[in-house]
């Protein structure tokens, strides 16, 4: 078998930062039912972020995954 990272293209360009805060990977899941422990049924989701400079990564829970939102709670990480 072949090692897997033979199958995975290599970059085209090195994504760079010079330091903290730059620049955030994010991504977005929505939680099951049965863990976003809400009694009106409404969905949760999760978001997970790492600074792409340290690593550091971090998540926070909301309500819904509108674009507002979403910057309102990122907004919060580059105050920190």
């Amino acid at each position: 078998m072949k090692n897997k990272s033979s199958f995975m293209p290599k970059p085209s360009h090195q994504i760079l930062c010079s330091k903290p805060k730059e620049l955030y990977l994010i991504d977005l899941a929505e939680l099951p039912a049965q863990l976003s422990n809400n009694n009106d049924k409404s969905k949760l989701y999760l978001v997970a972020f790492i600074d792409h400079f340290s690593k550091y990564p971090g998540t926070y829970l909301i309500n819904n995954k509108e674009q507002e939102t979403v910057l309102k709670k990122n907004k919060r990480i580059y105050k920190e």
